[in-house]
């Protein structure tokens, strides 16, 4: 049994969710791109995946020609949008992270504006949704507290 061959939105999409394209993995783009792209289900499975914006870096550095001024200003947009929210929850986090330190409680963070400064060098181009904080067990109490005393609620 053969496997399916990706649609070619989507290998579009993996071979430009990456924060550096190289040579060949421009070819690659070039190649897909005179494919019959349908460019609205790209965006969409971009945008779904939280990957707009590599997409949209990807393509404006191997063929910036390629995309009419709406759907450009669509991956602008969505890009913008994944970056405002990144920061907004970058300054929650260090706000969060401050209050438990001034308390006397250690705390690491994990995963969202952490992992993707690591691992994109870009708080912009990796989405995530909330912010993760481990707290020494003796502590979790005196975390809880201090979170609902800023304002937050227990999901759980």
């Amino acid at each position: 049994m053969q496997a399916a061959v990706p649609r070619p939105e989507l290998q579009l999409l993996l071979s430009c969710a990456r924060t550096v394209v190289d040579a060949e993995q421009a070819q690659r783009i070039q190649a897909l791109i005179r494919k019959d792209i349908d460019w609205a289900l790209l965006f969409q499975f971009a945008c779904r995946h939280g990957l707009a914006p590599l997409l949209y870096q990807g393509l404006r550095a191997t063929c910036p020609d390629v995309m009419l001024a709406p759907l450009r200003d669509q991956f602008q947009t969505e890009s913008d949008k994944q970056t405002y929210h990144g920061l907004l929850y970058t300054a929650e986090l260090r706000t969060i992270s401050h209050q438990l330190a001034a308390q006397g409680i250690p705390c690491l963070s994990l995963k969202g504006p952490l992992l993707a400064t690591r691992a994109y060098g870009n708080v912009g181009l990796r989405k995530f949704w909330d912010l993760d904080l481990f707290v020494d067990k003796d502590n979790v109490l005196k975390a809880k507290e201090l979170l609902v005393s800023v304002g937050y609620q227990p999901e759980y």
